[in-house]
């Protein structure tokens, strides 16, 4: 099955029970490290595809960067979707409400102060 029709399976079963794919990179590794013959490549990339399966993501970043550290480094990234867990979930849910609570609550206190200051104008002066 193509990474994409995947995807889209995934995003259609998760969308039924309010869960959304989550992106994991698994692994990330130098690119020097996938160097080397064609065959000792097809052998790694055997490897990566029996640890992460196949549907898994190989992806280049020549800007990665370790927190520590300034400099940049050529890597490769494996990355899998799956859905997120109950706890990630209810986090991201939690957290979604929170917002739109102070995105009200910032609406509610713009809205007071125009009240006051239009009700307490003369007509006139609008």
């Amino acid at each position: 099955m193509g990474y994409n029709l995947v995807i889209l399976l995934l995003e259609q079963k998760m969308a039924k029970n309010n869960r959304k794919v989550i992106t994991v990179t698994e692994e990330t590794f130098s690119a020097g490290d996938f160097e080397g013959t064609l065959k000792s490549l097809l052998e790694k990339t055997q490897e990566l595809i029996k640890r992460y399966g196949e549907d898994a993501r190989l992806d280049y970043d020549k800007y990665f960067s370790y927190p520590y550290d300034n400099d940049y480094y050529p890597s490769y990234m494996v990355q899998v979707n799956r859905p997120e867990t109950d706890e990630e979930m209810q986090k991201r849910i939690t957290e979604e409400q929170s917002q739109k609570e102070k995105i009200r609550q910032r609406e509610l206190a713009e809205l007071e102060r125009l009240s006051k200051k239009y009700s307490s104008e003369p007509q006139g002066e609008q």
